[in-house]
């Protein structure tokens, strides 16, 4: 299932983005995550290695309410090789605030890979995220999501 979303994500980038449809792109870049959650993503490049994301989403787990997710992220250019693609890690550190009857709070550690077009102003990523809930009780969780962003 997360290989055809990634093959489809991929696809539809490649043919609505063509490279002579866009330039280089700038240091924001907005679409979707899917996954836990399934929502709006943004990021804000600050430096060449550091950036904030955030996501703006529905969680599918328990609480099955609005969740919104904010990150520091490191990055290491380069980190995978898969064929000729270079692939960028990140990591960080976060929280996440879930809006529901009963209301959350989690602090997140996210590990990622994502690569950027060098014809197109667009990402794709993978992402998990350790979550350490601490109200309204104490407990453990993950958040696995995939996406892509057009950076302006």
């Amino acid at each position: 299932m997360m290989k055809k979303i990634l093959s489809t994500t991929l696809l539809l980038s490649t043919l609505v983005l063509s490279p002579s449809s866009f330039a280089a792109g700038g240091p924001t870049g907005v679409g979707a995550i899917m996954g836990d959650p399934t929502g709006v993503s943004v990021k804000h490049w600050l430096t060449e290695s550091t950036a904030i994301d955030a996501a703006f989403a529905w969680t599918l787990d328990d609480y099955n309410a609005f969740a919104i997710h904010a990150d520091y992220l490191l990055h290491v250019p380069q980190m995978v090789r898969i064929g000729k693609a270079d692939f960028t890690m990140h990591y960080g550190v976060g929280g996440v605030l879930v809006l529901a009857d009963s209301s959350a709070f989690a602090f997140r550690a996210p590990l990622g890979l994502s690569y950027r077009f060098d014809s197109n102003p667009v990402d794709i990523f993978a992402e998990i995220a350790a979550l350490l809930l601490v109200a309204p009780s104490t407990d453990f969780d993950i958040n696995v999501g995939i996406g892509a962003r057009y950076y302006f």
